[in-house]
């Protein structure tokens, strides 16, 4: 089998694969599953032939290399990569995959000292007020590094300040009684690698 994923940060606990955008390095593991009798050759022992859009890739390839991390051949577009795993007995296995870079994304959560990250519930369309003051965490999804992006918290339009040791968390607290829905919006970009951004809301109603 093939299985593949990239360096991108995701949520802990939150079930989300660590797949990557354009710009993002993919890391790809063959895990073959060649016998000699009733013996399970081992990987140095198996030559790994590498193909990336029907190329092969020399470089890429010899005993014992089950691993390879490769950049999108042709930026946003879908790529195939393919393995042919031998024995030096002459077993053979091979294994094609089709890669999709994915559009980066944001997914919201609310946070707290106590509680932690909140990766059961997603914040999406509204949410309700449940203290005097609460804290959300925007994290980006299938980025290179999100601590290279600009991210920028509004709460009306208007920008909040945000945390300095980590700026995709933002505080919100209650100011006055009466009831009320406010827009809470955060967006994220780069500042040179332009397919990386996303910006989403929700209203924020107490």
């Amino acid at each position: 089998s093939l299985v593949y994923e990239s360096e991108s940060t995701v949520p802990p606990f939150s079930g989300i694969r660590p797949l990557g955008d354009a710009h993002s390095t993919f890391a790809i593991l063959a895990v073959p599953d060649l016998l000699e009798g009733t013996a399970r050759v081992l990987n140095r022992d198996i030559y790994y032939e590498w193909s990336i859009g029907g190329t092969i890739r020399k470089s890429l390839s010899g005993y014992g290399r089950s691993l390879i991390t490769i950049d999108p051949p042709s930026f946003n577009a879908p790529f195939t990569v393919k393995v042919v795993a031998s024995s030096r007995e002459g077993s053979v296995a091979e294994r094609t995959i089709a890669i999709q870079p994915k559009s980066p994304d944001v997914v919201i959560y609310e946070t707290g000292p106590l509680s932690g990250i909140e990766t059961e519930r997603a914040v999406v369309g509204a949410y309700a007020f449940p203290n005097e003051e609460t804290t959300f965490i925007a994290y980006p999804l299938y980025v290179k590094n999100w601590r290279d992006l600009i991210v920028r918290w509004t709460l009306n339009g208007s920008p909040v300040e945000l945390d300095t040791e980590d700026i995709r968390t933002a505080k919100y607290r209650k100011t006055g009684a009466g009831t009320g829905s406010y827009r809470v919006g955060v967006e994220y970009t780069h500042p040179t690698r332009f397919f990386e951004e996303k910006e989403l809301s929700f209203l924020l109603n107490f």
